[in-house]
């Protein structure tokens, strides 16, 4: 795929090459996992970044094959494009595989593991999942019941489940971010900027990715339960008498 952060930014790794090392730094940017790879030579990993307001968008690359756990880090979701090679994310029993163009998505409410191929390059969205569930609740005019879950395969060229534009929805989006390069300026316009583009993108995720809520993003806002509905129509039917409280 031709979208890449390498254009723009310093490669973060480029003095890195023992795997502790590695490790560290990529956890200091995608947050806490712990890093196994194959083989012994010298790691040539490459990261590069784009701060975004409550995210970071990254392009990673280990140079070799790497397992990688994730379960300590319960306050970022990860939105992983795959640019090129291959990975495959498993959580439990499910696993999605993923190639360039595809999307797979670690939520922080599920024990993860990510296994890469030596090519495997991704561009990796980290959002803060205090923000994306605030964004979440603003859509539907809700307080959320229970944690917010992306599926692990978040679809492709066309072949979400949501409703079949899966990562295409939000390709632009990530080509765009890759193409302003790390800062598109300075000052308060370029704050505010960034701000609106990361909240437009958190918006286009929650729409066309599947996740524990999509069925409610798709029903609009829920109706009212029914005693609250009886409560209202009583109201209504009595508009100008007084109403005591126990009634009600």
């Amino acid at each position: 795929m031709d979208i890449a952060l390498s254009r723009h930014a310093p490669n973060r790794l480029d003095t890195l090459h023992a795997p502790d090392e590695v490790e560290r730094a990529v956890a200091h940017r995608l947050g806490a996992h712990r890093m196994a790879a194959h083989g012994c030579a010298p790691f040539h990993a490459e990261l590069y970044e784009v701060p975004l307001h409550h995210g970071t968008l990254l392009e990673l690359c280990y140079g070799r094959e790497t397992r990688i756990d994730f379960g300590d880090d319960t306050d970022h979701f990860l939105f992983r494009l795959t640019l090129a090679g291959a990975c495959e994310l498993q959580s439990g029993r499910t696993v999605a595989r993923a190639a360039p163009g595809e999307l797979t998505v670690s939520s922080p409410a599920l024990a993860s593991r990510l296994i890469t191929s030596p090519d495997c390059r991704n561009l990796v969205l980290r959002l803060e999942r205090g923000a994306l569930e605030r964004k979440l609740q603003d859509m539907l005019q809700m307080t959320l019941t229970r944690p917010l879950q992306f599926d692990l395969a978040a679809g492709g060229k066309g072949n979400g489940k949501s409703n079949g534009v899966g990562a295409a929805a939000v390709l632009p989006t990530f080509e765009y971010l890759c193409r302003i390069g790390p800062q598109p300026g300075s000052g308060t316009a370029a704050t505010t900027f960034v701000a609106d583009l990361t909240a437009a993108l958190m918006s286009l995720l929650l729409a066309h990715l599947p996740h524990s809520y999509s069925d409610a993003l798709a029903r609009g806002t829920p109706p009212l339960p029914a005693h609250v509905r009886r409560a209202c129509e009583h109201v209504d039917a009595h508009l100008g008498e007084p109403l005591p409280l126990a009634t009600l």
